[in-house]
C-alpha cells in the first residue's frame, strides 16, 4: 500500500472528498459518493436519514458512539461500523477522547445484496482481526479518489472488493 492508515492521518488535516460517478460505475461497480478522515475532532454529532449510500467508518483513535437501528453502540479505536444511511443515524464523539476516523460512503448495483449478507452474519459495529489491512484500503481508496484518474472508479471498486473481503471478526 502506498499511503498506509498511520501516514494519512499524521498532521492535523482533515480530508473530504465527494464524487460523482460515471453512469457505467453505478451500472457495474461499487462506487465512491463520498470519503475522507477527520482528525482528532470533537463531533458535536453527524445525523443523516433517508440518503441512497452505505457508509463504511474504521475508528482509527478517541471515543465516540453511533446510534443506529434503535441501537446505541459504544465506538473505540479499532471498531469498525457498516450501516445502510437509509435509516437514521448519529455518530457523536468524545470531548475527552476525539475520534479519528476513516469514512466511505458508497453505493453499486450490488451494495444492497452486499450489505444484507453482510448484516445477516455481523452486527453493524465490529471489530475486524485485520482492522490494519481495511484502514490501509480505504486510505488507498481516500489516494485514489483524490488523484481523480481516469482509472479511479475501476481501482476503487476493487479495492473495495478487497477491503470487504478482510473483514474476519474478533
Amino acid at each position: 500500500m502506498k499511503e498506509p492508515c498511520s501516514e494519512l492521518l499524521t498532521g492535523d488535516i482533515s480530508k473530504r472528498i465527494i464524487c460523482t460517478p460515471s453512469p457505467a460505475a453505478k451500472k457495474a461497480f461499487f462506487y465512491v459518493q463520498e470519503t475522507g478522515m477527520l482528525k482528532k475532532s470533537y463531533i458535536s454529532g453527524t445525523h443523516r436519514n433517508n440518503l441512497d449510500s452505505f457508509l463504511f467508518v474504521c475508528v482509527a483513535d478517541g471515543k465516540g458512539e453511533l446510534r443506529y437501528n434503535h441501537e446505541v453502540y459504544p465506538l473505540k479505536k479499532g471498531d469498525c461500523f457498516f450501516i445502510d444511511c437509509k435509516f437514521p443515524y448519529d455518530c457523536k464523539g468524545s470531548e475527552a477522547e476525539p475520534l479519528e476516523i476513516l469514512w466511505l460512503h458508497f453505493n453499486g448495483a450490488t451494495s444492497r445484496q452486499y450489505y444484507e449478507i453482510f448484516t445477516s452474519h455481523s452486527k453493524n459495529v465490529f471489530r475486524s482481526a485485520e482492522f490494519g489491512k481495511i484502514s490501509d484500503i480505504i486510505s488507498e481508496i481516500i489516494h485514489f479518489t483524490e488523484q481523480k484518474s481516469l482509472n479511479a472508479e475501476v481501482v476503487t471498486s476493487e479495492l473495495y472488493s478487497s477491503a470487504s473481503y478482510n473483514q474476519s471478526y474478533v
